[in-house]
């Protein structure tokens, strides 16, 4: 027995003219720059308590066992789960270290910043 075909649908003219309007129909809208709803291009920092429960059972346990900060970003330093790491080193596979500050670090996963505090 044969596969009955599916029907064909023909469009009409006023389809078509709204097919070919589509990028006028499109508006790009310049947003506000009001101080209020302004985004300065980086994400909030977190407390890792406040991750998702989702993110956080995918990051590994952090040991900091060494923590130097220095004015001189070149000078900082951690060592963290018995791994040296200066600020753009990966802790594991995608945990970036983004920041050694004076009281931490900021790491960078999946889209979330969240700080460590140094122990």
């Amino acid at each position: 027995m044969a596969t009955p075909a599916p029907p064909v649908v023909e469009v009409g003219a006023s389809a078509e003219s709204i097919v070919e309007d589509i990028p006028a129909l499109v508006e790009t809208e310049t947003l506000s720059s009001s101080s209020e709803d302004s985004w300065d291009g980086e994400r909030p920092i977190h407390a890792f308590s406040e991750l998702p429960y989702e993110v956080q059972s995918r990051l590994p346990e952090i040991h900091v066992s060494v923590h130097a900060y220095s004015i001189d970003a070149a000078s900082r330093l951690v060592r963290v789960n018995n791994r040296i790491l200066r600020e753009g080193g990966y802790l594991d596979v995608g945990l970036l270290l983004e920041e050694i500050t004076p009281s931490g670090m900021v790491f960078f996963f999946e889209g979330y910043r969240f700080q460590v505090p140094k122990q």
